[in-house]
């Protein structure tokens, strides 16, 4: 698309949500249908400014002609706490709603709406990230498709944003992948996320040198995924915690209704600190196994605290997964360092048309 065409799309959005004021909701366009991920450099920047929590701008359209922005925080274990001290109580937290159509290359949200969900959020800097989603910036756009319709582009006058198209159970396995390291999610996500899927051409945009990983990667991210799930667990507060006891905001953590993606909607969350250790016995037996390789040591452990660990075991491919990426991190193994790009911080830095809010006002 020419400079000059996207002017014209932008000059026509205005006839475009007229005429759509007037026709009845519509089911979706199969174009838009699914899950979406912000891949500019918007909330990155935000993040590694430390304006904003690890956070990645999800949109959401269903079938039925609805759209949600929602808010992703990264790491996604410490839901309850989040939810205590007013962030929200979801790890992928919708915030703005709308009807959503697609007309040609205007895409108009009808109907802008804040959720119930984020009507709860007292942190500032929570409420400024649901201000900068896309439903809450404009209600008219114009969108294009790119690498086979799996990246879409949306443009007004002053902002552009990219997202590329995203299965959320790739999602779930992908942001469980740097659990197990000692680093920061801030610093490394977005590499890390550049490299996992160098083989989609939708998420080109992601920026730096992209390093497919090995054969190896299927079987770790399955391993990485279910001790995510088990250190979730583990960190859920409940009201016998000694700590939950002394402190008012962890205690009303226990009591909270949180949703928690990576766990799913039917999450059954531990009540008591017995029943939460039967999660952390499991989860010292996996990495003690893949640390230090002591096999007969961490089994017994496990067995030792909770009979029940066979229910939360990891394949035999995927312990060497863990082996391979918790080994090869402190022994510098380089494929290892330049997947997690663990020798280098991943804050994206400035690129022209990558970053939506520059020139807005923020706070320092």
């Amino acid at each position: 698309m020419t400079v000059l065409s996207r002017l014209q799309a932008v000059t026509g959005l205005l006839f475009a949500t007229m005429a759509a004021s007037l026709l009845p909701a519509v089911a979706q366009s199969p174009q838009l249908t699914g899950m979406w991920i912000a891949i500019d450099d918007g909330f990155p920047r935000l993040v590694g400014s430390g304006i904003i929590l690890p956070t990645e701008e999800i949109l959401h359209f269903t079938s039925d002609g609805r759209a949600e922005s929602r808010l992703l925080t990264i790491i996604g274990n410490e839901t309850h706490y989040m939810c205590a001290t007013g962030w929200g109580c979801s790890d992928m937290l919708a915030v703005r709603e709308a009807k959503a159509e697609l007309t040609g290359g205007s895409l108009v949200f009808r109907n802008r709406e804040t959720t119930a969900e984020a009507t709860k959020i007292t942190q500032e800097t929570q409420q400024l990230a649901a201000n900068l989603t896309v439903i809450s910036m404009s209600p008219q756009w114009v969108a294009s498709f790119e690498a086979g319709g799996h990246r879409l582009r949306l443009e007004t006058a002053s902002m552009t944003r990219i997202f590329a198209r995203i299965d959320p159970k790739r999602l779930n396995e992908l942001r469980g992948a740097l659990l197990p390291l000692p680093v920061p999610y801030s610093d490394h996500w977005r590499c890390f996320l550049s490299n996992a899927t160098a083989d989609d051409r939708a998420f080109d945009s992601v920026g730096g040198p992209r390093r497919a990983p090995g054969a190896w990667f299927e079987n770790y991210l399955t391993a990485a995924a279910q001790l995510h799930r088990l250190e979730i667990l583990t960190h859920t507060p409940t009201a016998d915690d000694d700590l939950a006891k002394s402190m008012p905001d962890l205690a009303k953590a226990a009591t909270m209704q949180v949703v928690n993606t990576i766990l799913g909607q039917a999450a059954v969350w531990p009540k008591s600190v017995q029943e939460r250790r039967k999660y952390r016995a499991p989860l010292l037996a996996i990495t003690t196994i893949a640390k230090i390789g002591d096999e007969a040591l961490a089994m017994q452990g496990a067995r030792t605290l909770d009979p029940a660990y066979a229910g939360h075991g990891i394949a035999p491919a995927g312990i060497e997964a863990l082996k391979k990426v918790l080994r090869g991190q402190e022994a510098g193994d380089r494929e290892v360092s330049d997947l997690f790009c663990l020798d280098r911080k991943s804050t994206p830095q400035p690129r022209a048309g990558f970053d939506p809010f520059r020139g807005i006002p923020l706070p320092k």
